[in-house]
């Protein structure tokens, strides 16, 4: 299955340093969707993040300019729901610009893949 999307980001922070995430995905076929990621700092420095589609609460890793992270998200597959590992690579360009790639398996076989830009708006 190939599948095209378009998503809008509205990224905030709070007093306490919780990072949100609200992504609005309408896809090629006219199918919407919603994952709000919530962001916590660790005392290491990481991350855990957690939404309303992803069962355990990933940690995040960072190092220089990248972001790694893996995590399980339940997808709707033929109307009933299928459990994937998604292995998220983020790579910041410049100020305004990320790459992300993203590796999703099922049983350790690879059974799709995503490929994001993504550029802050003003």
């Amino acid at each position: 299955m190939i599948r095209y999307f378009n998503v809008t980001i509205d990224a905030s922070w709070d007093e306490q340093g919780v990072g949100t995430l609200d992504e609005h995905f309408v896809f090629d076929d006219g199918e919407k969707q919603q994952r709000i990621w919530t962001l916590v700092k660790q005392e290491d420095g990481s991350y855990l993040a957690s939404a309303n589609d992803v069962s355990q609460p990933a940690k995040m890793h960072l190092a220089g300019n990248a972001l790694f992270m893996d995590y399980v998200l339940t997808l709707q597959y033929k109307g009933k729901p299928l459990d994937v590992v998604v292995e998220d690579k983020m790579y910041l360009v410049n100020s305004t610009t990320i790459v992300n790639e993203s590796v999703m398996r099922k049983f350790g076989f690879k059974v799709g893949s995503v490929s994001l830009v993504i550029q802050k708006q003003s």
